[in-house]
């Protein structure tokens, strides 16, 4: 009887492990993201150009490779010309561009997805004007030619997981594993003790973990 209880008990046990351990990866990763920028802080590239914030932002990470800042999910190159970030969020993005009269600037962004909308100077601009984007590598090559500096706001529709920062990705990924792990120890229970009312329980609980699993790298296929 004792026996049979322990297994009663055992995917009861599992699954509040599961969760206690996801909200404290949530926790861990999250306090782990104390990377701070000051404001009109210059981040120089080999030409000598550079970008900056007009506010103070913080990151999950901040690194450089292959000429790209990397701030977060996002990677930044400038040509001919000087890039500040006025506004950085999961739906918007806003960029500053400054060059002399005559020079034309290229900039590269390293997006999390494909925009929907690329304004310059108030007005929109269709792919194949001034910018193009490569899905290969999720870059947006802009082009611009200045008489004055240039305001571009870079749109995603809200609600489409564009922006989620890595480490959210991570307890996304991990959380897939736990579940996984779930539904083998909750079949290996039924295994051991094939009673009709707990293999019920088992299905229904493997039922709600696939539910969560496929839900979850939904959101992964989104970024």
């Amino acid at each position: 009887m004792k026996t049979k209880q322990k297994i009663l008990k055992l995917p009861f046990y599992t699954l509040l492990a599961t969760i206690l351990f996801f909200f404290l990866s949530v926790t861990v990763t999250v306090a782990s993201a104390t990377i701070t920028v000051s404001p009109n802080v210059h981040f120089g590239f080999c030409n000598n150009n550079y970008i900056c914030f007009s506010t103070q932002q913080t990151f999950s990470a901040i690194y450089r490779t292959n000429n790209f800042w990397y701030f977060g999910s996002y990677g930044f190159n400038i040509e001919n010309g000087n890039l500040t970030v006025t506004k950085i969020e999961e739906s918007e993005l806003i960029l500053n561009l400054s060059a002399p009269t005559g020079f034309t600037s290229t900039t590269k962004l390293v997006l999390p997805s494909k925009p929907s909308t690329v304004i310059i100077n108030g007005y929109e601009k269709a792919e194949g004007q001034n910018w193009t984007w490569n899905s290969n590598n999720n870059t947006l090559t802009l082009t611009y030619t200045h008489q004055s500096s240039a305001i571009i706001r870079i749109l995603w529709k809200t609600g489409s997981f564009t922006s989620i920062p890595s480490h959210i990705k991570a307890v996304l990924h991990t959380a897939i594993i736990l579940i996984g792990l779930m539904c083998i120890i909750f079949a290996a229970s039924a295994l051991v003790n094939p009673n009709p009312k707990l293999i019920l329980e088992i299905i229904m609980a493997i039922i709600i973990c696939s539910i969560g699993a496929v839900i979850a790298m939904t959101i992964l296929g989104q970024m």
